[in-house]
Formats: C-alpha cells, structure tokens, sequence
C-alpha cells in the first residue's frame, strides 16, 4: 500500500513541478477480485484511500472520494454500476462523470 501511494505522490509532485492541477481520487470499491478470490483489498483500499485523502488534504489538492455514490454495504463496488465487481459499466461511469468533472473545476478553480 506504501508503494502504491508513494507512486501515485511522486506522479502528484510531478504534475504540480509542471503547473498542472491535481485532483487525487480514491480508489474505486472492490469487495473480492473474481480471478483472485484469496486476495481481500477491502481494508488495503481503504488505507491507501486514507493515506491519498490525508495526502491531498496537507498538499491543497482536490480529493475526490468515490465511495459514497458507488460503495455497498460490504465496501465493494454497487452491483448497478458493475459486472465483474471490479470495473464500472457504462452506468458507474455515468455515475462518476460528474463527479470527476466537479472535482477538475474545483482544481481549476484553486
């Protein structure tokens, strides 16, 4: 999880070297990972969205959180917006456009 957030702090650090405006997301939800069922990133998801909310926060960088309008009650992704569990459909995309798009003005707008 540390490396993860440290690659995705370092790309973060670039963009802001070159005057580009960052908004850092939370990872999507994701209960189990159906081609590795052995593998729970229930609690390794939401460190790694702790450590890039804390991160965006102390860096004035927009956060966007995606768990509320895509999140069940098990912490995996809303079965409307996914087959496989993992990655959105034309409906969780839909879902999240406009999300992302007040996320870019709020960074734009900084």
């Amino acid at each position: 999880v540390e490396q993860i957030a440290g690659n995705i702090f370092s790309m973060a650090e670039l963009a802001r070297a070159h005057d580009i405006k960052v908004v850092i997301s939370s990872v999507l939800p994701v209960y189990k990972y159906p081609w590795s069922p052995e593998i729970e990133p229930v609690e390794k998801i939401a460190q790694l969205n702790t450590m890039l909310k804390d991160y965006a926060g102390k860096n004035n960088m927009v956060y966007l959180d995606y768990f509320p309008a895509t999140a069940n009650e098990q912490q995996g992704f809303k079965k409307e917006y996914t087959e496989d569990g993992v990655h959105p459909t034309l409906a969780g995309y839909k879902v999240l456009e406009p999300l992302v798009k007040e996320a870019i003005n709020r960074a734009l707008n900084q």
